[in-house]
């Protein structure tokens, strides 16, 4: 993702499946809510019934306001009333979906709008392009929560 302005910080985030996926946010979510985040999502797939599933099996002090964010498949056509109002985006989806999305979001969020955007990827699609994805993010949530990016890449350098 390009900087949109010196308001918005980057996160992304890889996911092995759905499951993994709403495992891996939710935790992150309640905590935001905590803090008095408004938050929405931009998804290219239906997540509505694994938030409902897992929501129950958990016990989240949120949990009404988890369910009252949209889990459905998103329509770009209004991306404005999409981002406005909230402090954290949360976009999943294959890579072009999420680099469309933040192509979107820079053409209509405001200078002075402080927010967080978390880009969600299916590591099965983008594994070739992680290094490339984490240079253009400022930190990585994981199931353990978000850190520093520096981590991983060192890891990835690694590897090499």
């Amino acid at each position: 993702m390009t900087d949109i302005n010196n308001n918005v910080k980057t996160v992304c985030s890889f996911y092995a499946s759905e499951w993994h996926l709403v495992t891996m946010l939710l935790p992150n979510i309640d905590r935001r809510i905590n803090k008095g985040n408004k938050i929405t999502t931009i998804l290219e797939m239906n997540l509505e019934n694994n938030i409902e599933t897992l929501l129950q099996k958990l016990n989240l002090e949120n949990e009404q306001e988890i369910l009252n964010i949209k889990w459905g498949k998103s329509n770009l056509k209004n991306i404005e009333k999409l981002v406005e109002n909230n402090d954290c985006i949360i976009i999943a989806g294959t890579v072009e979906y999420i680099k469309h999305v933040n192509a979107l979001i820079e053409e209509v969020i405001s200078n002075d709008k402080i927010i967080t955007i978390i880009d969600c990827y299916d590591i099965n699609e983008c594994e070739p392009n992680i290094k490339q994805i984490l240079d253009k993010h400022e930190s990585v949530l994981n199931t353990a929560g978000e850190s520093e990016k520096e981590k991983y890449i060192t890891t990835i350098r690694m590897e090499n």
